[in-house]
């Protein structure tokens, strides 16, 4: 996206919020001191640097370009020079904007005109706009440059160009970036505002910073959750992994339930991909794409919600066909069949939680370190971002940093990962070194250890074989063409009046007014929702592991030979006509009940305890109350809150709460995670809870913990 196409794009950005949001900003900023106004101020701004004065020279050129933007001016209690301001620019036209000010005042072009002449503001490159012309009219092509060396061409520009509408580039685009500069700090500031008057607030910063602080209290275990274990002594049995498989493929699912009923953590996760997007990474001339803009966030949310449904659906077909394996583990056809499509969908987890590793960490902790290819793109039409330099030449001055790059490498396989999250784990058992993660850098290197891990157990306990591009393609064929198939439609949606801003999502009845649109609009292009897309497509492998398995059983039958009894793959059944498939799910669609699906993403009310339907436990009822301390009424004050934005949990306290009311706390480590059962020895309450005990920065997903506690 150029300089004018920017232009167009957040003059569209601010319409759209004052058609929203205009009045509540209005009526907000009114009610703000000059202290208020200050902060909003300034929070726009980078490292809140922003103009005392019209006059103010302290920030070099900014005042040549948007005087009007100053504390001065804005921030007086009784002024609605803000209000004026915005209100010109959101509901006139660019073209306006370009003649006429606000009240009557210089337009953008004489205001630019007056700097040039009498301040000497100037491009720095003239030279490369030398013969080029800006042309300012109305639409798509408002403030495109053209280059005339031909005077008669030249010539038919003259009436444009004696109107001042066709004027010199050095000219024009200095007028552009004033429009660019005055949209953006006023897209910034409705949100700003806006904020202020939220109740649903995201995550807080302190609960974040509370969290942090405090990882290290509980005895270290933070940092085993990325622990890789040695080989146990005794060899693990298939037994023993289903349990591990099961208890991944819950926490996932239980994420994308939250995800869909916690709107906070919903905005938090749309918030952290939309400032994650390879575009916005530098390329090779050290550009950027202009992805910034409010017409992405509704396909980011769209990502969103789509990963996590995506997860959620591979671990739980995971977790079937470790089942299936037991059930046919003596069985010589059977078993290789399922082996390699375990092996490739371990193998299709591990590259996904990389990717996913690699997009946040190229954007913090590695941001020097990326390149993004300007010429390239991956099958799916992102863009291609690629490490800058060799990662083993910052062994010695940062071993972290060297690890954790070589994580990305295309190269590196689930195997060679293991040396590296090992060497990890070794490194975060400094705090510093663990502090330098963000929340999205651990919660997906946790990720991606997890799976890392899982391969490294289940590799010698199942001697499962080693990825196939041709056997056991039936998951990774269907979810690769399935991903294709939504990302093509991905733009087409437009969720603005649930999106913009991104922190309005974190209001309960906006996020589900968001997640029900999206379902609907899936249904509309799809045919059906993201739930029974990934619903069918689990069933259908399944059913094609069987095709495969009673078509190898039929050869061997007929051959004279049994131990000829090779697997030889079948192919993935094609794709139907999109007109056919679409036809297919949509009649497939009208006979199944609403919510059905285990991967639904539209929350539905639960009913209350006062509902007719709702039968009480006589035993709960008579259930005697229990005396607590101060302090761990206060955790389970935190846990159980009816509001979203729920407080933070401190896991010793959480403990010693739990202990209080009669669990005991029963420690094992699996999965690269340190998971406990509080066992009640309370006999009235014969229930169990598991919590996982996640890197410490992990406030998102704090909720999941309260959310699975809450059903105790």
């Amino acid at each position: 996206m150029n300089l004018h196409t920017t232009v167009i794009q957040l003059k569209k950005d601010l319409d759209l919020k004052w058609q929203l949001h205009g009045d509540t900003c209005q009526s907000v900023w009114a009610t703000l001191n000059k202290k208020q106004r200050e902060k909003c101020m300034r929070a726009g701004s980078m490292e809140g640097a922003v103009l005392k004065s019209p006059r103010d020279d302290s920030l070099g050129n900014v005042n040549k370009f948007l005087p009007e933007w100053n504390l001065e001016d804005v921030t007086k209690p009784s002024s609605n020079h803000l209000i004026k301001l915005i209100e010109h620019r959101a509901t006139r036209p660019l073209t306006q904007q370009y003649a006429e000010g606000v009240d009557g005042g210089l337009g953008d072009y004489h205001f630019i005109l007056d700097m040039v002449v009498s301040r000497r503001l100037h491009c720095a490159d003239n030279e490369r706009m030398k013969d080029c012309w800006t042309l300012f009219i109305e639409g798509p092509e408002y403030g495109t440059s053209y280059r005339i060396v031909d005077e008669r061409a030249k010539s038919g520009f003259g009436p444009a160009i004696k109107a001042s509408v066709c004027i010199p580039q050095e000219v024009g685009d200095l007028i552009l970036y004033r429009q660019m500069y005055l949209l953006q700090v006023m897209n910034i500031i409705i949100e700003d505002i806006l904020e202020i008057n939220s109740v649903d607030e995201p995550i807080p910063e302190a609960a974040k910073a509370k969290n942090k602080k405090s990882g290290k209290a509980s005895g270290d275990q933070s940092t085993q959750s990325l622990a890789i274990r040695p080989a146990p002594a005794v060899k693990r049995t298939l037994q023993d992994l289903i349990p591990l498989v099961q208890d991944q493929a819950d926490g996932v699912q239980e994420f994308l339930t939250l995800l869909t009923t916690s709107a906070p953590l919903l905005a938090n996760e749309v918030n952290h991909r939309f400032f994650s997007q390879p575009g916005l990474i530098p390329d090779e001339k050290g550009r950027r794409l202009c992805m910034h803009t409010d017409n992405y966030i509704s396909p980011i949310f769209l990502e969103t919600v789509h990963q996590a449904v995506q997860g959620a659906s591979l671990w739980n077909y995971l977790s079937q066909l470790m089942q299936l394996l037991e059930k046919h583990s003596s069985d010589k056809i059977y078993k290789p069949i399922i082996l390699q499509e375990i092996s490739n969908v371990c193998h299709l987890e591990f590259s996904r939680a990389q990717d996913t590793f690699k997009r946040n960490f190229q954007c913090h902790m590695g941001a020097k370190h990326f390149k993004r290819v300007s010429t390239s793109a991956d099958s799916l039409g992102n863009h291609k971002v690629n490490i800058k330099g060799k990662p083993s030449a910052l062994i010695s001055s940062d071993a972290q940093l060297c690890y954790m790059l070589r994580l990305c490498q295309p190269q590196t396989t689930a195997s060679s990962a293991v040396q590296l999250v090992s060497a990890l784990e070794v490194l975060h058992r400094d705090d510093q070194e663990w502090e330098r993660l963000s929340e999205t850098e651990a919660r997906s290197l946790g990720d991606l250890a997890a799976i890392v891990g899982l391969i490294q157990d289940i590799s010698p306990t199942i001697s499962m074989p080693p990825l196939s591009r041709k056997k056991g393609q039936m998951f990774v064929a269907r979810s690769k063409s399935l991903d294709t198939e939504i990302n093509s439609i991905k733009d087409q949606i437009d969720l603005s009046r649930f999106v913009i801003p991104i922190d309005n999502i974190s209001k309960a009845e906006v996020a589900e007014g968001a997640l029900q649109a999206l379902d609907e609009f899936v249904n509309e292009k799809a045919g059906s929702n993201f739930g029974f897309l990934y619903q069918d497509l689990i069933e259908e492998c399944l059913a094609d592991l069987q095709r495969q398995y009673e078509a190898v059983q039929a050869r061997v039958k007929l051959a004279s030979n049994t131990a000829s009894s090779e697997w030889v793959p079948l192919p993935v059944p094609p794709q139907d006509e999109p007109a056919v498939r679409f036809e297919k799910r949509r009649e497939k669609q009208k006979t199944r009940p609403k919510h059905s699906s285990i991967f639904n993403t539209v929350p539905s009310s639960p009913p209350s305890l006062s509902s007719p339907t709702i039968k009480r436990d006589a035993k709960l009822d008579a259930c005697k109350r229990i005396s607590v301390s101060r302090e761990a009424l206060e955790v389970f004050g935190n846990l159980f809150r009816k509001s979203n934005a729920r407080g933070s949990v401190d896991w010793v306290q959480f403990e010693k709460a739990m202990t209080a009311v009669g669990f005991r706390l029963c420690a094992q480590r699996d999965m690269q995670k340190l998971s406990g059962r509080l066992r009640s020895s309370q006999e009235t309450v014969a229930r169990q809870a598991r919590y996982h005990v996640r890197h410490p920065t992990m406030s998102a997903r704090d909720g999941l913990f309260a959310a699975t506690i809450k059903r105790i």
